[in-house]
């Protein structure tokens, strides 16, 4: 998101690329479970990032559009991308710092999208507080790189398949700043 490179320090005019990174799927837990922070982390930080959930296989050579976003996803939810940041800036471990059991809260809702609804996706706002105070609040439209072109962008490196979530950044307001 726009706002978030900001935050870090970063000018958006030199991020030519899009970032991409997984995360192990036993990080994947319900919206409302118990964050076990591991003892060793110290610096444990949110992330409210907008899921989109596939409806079908994605495959090598396989052009996802604007037009035709609805015939891939299936729905939207919410993922609270925990980081351990004194694991993944350190040590430039984004994998190991996300993938923590638990670190990935998904939900509570899936909302399924009719076809002229994926046309609106920059619409969506997402808002996250910690105890009440409000931390993270913008539209999906602060997106950088759009679903359509980092799903055809992912269906060039590996296969996805029907129920796979890809995450897609985060907006500012994290605790972790430049």
């Amino acid at each position: 998101y726009r706002s978030h490179v900001e935050e870090s320090g970063l000018k958006v005019e030199q991020l030519v690329f899009n970032t991409l990174f997984t995360k192990a799927p036993t990080c994947i837990t319900a919206a409302d479970a118990e964050v076990q922070r591991p003892a060793h982390v110290r610096l444990l930080d949110y992330e409210i990032e907008l899921v989109l959930v596939l409806r079908r296989p994605l495959r090598a050579g396989d052009v996802v559009t604007a037009n035709n976003l609805h015939q891939w996803l299936a729905g939207v939810t919410i993922v609270n991308d925990l980081s351990a940041r004194d694991v993944q800036l350190p040590q430039a471990q984004f994998y190991k710092g996300k993938s923590y059991r638990g670190f990935g809260p998904v939900g509570p809702g899936l909302v399924l999208l009719e076809p002229a609804e994926w046309l609106r996706w920059p619409e969506l706002h997402m808002r996250l507080s910690v105890n009440g105070q409000r931390r993270q609040d913008t539209y999906c439209g602060d997106m950088l790189y759009r679903p359509d072109a980092t799903l055809t962008e992912l269906a060039a490196t590996h296969d996805l398949n029907p129920g796979d979530l890809i995450a897609t950044g985060t907006p500012a307001g994290c605790a972790a700043r430049a």
